[in-house]
């Protein structure tokens, strides 16, 4: 399974000392997360979100935009299955 099966909204942040991509997951998920090489926002945490969703790539965008999935998040399962096989592929 790949990133195109992980369907749901999806953002990327370049801006910053490492580019970080965020996974918006159902609410719950951060309290029973525990995948290598990934860090959890539990209820505490927030990200800004952009606004727009055309393609300006310079800033904060939108891999995925929810429009795209009709309310749907990422799925935890998918998410999970994606990065094994991307570990599993280094």
């Amino acid at each position: 399974m790949g990133w195109s099966e992980v369907c749901g909204p999806i953002v990327r942040d370049p801006l910053g000392p490492q580019v970080r991509t965020y996974f918006l997951v159902p609410a719950g998920t951060a309290n029973r997360w525990k995948e290598p090489g990934t860090e959890v926002f539990g209820e505490c945490c927030f990200i800004g979100l952009p606004g727009s969703l055309d393609l300006d790539r310079i800033g904060v965008h939108w891999v995925s935009p929810p429009l795209a999935h009709a309310g749907r998040l990422v799925s935890p399962q998918a998410l999970r299955t994606a990065l094994t096989n991307l570990r599993a592929e280094r």
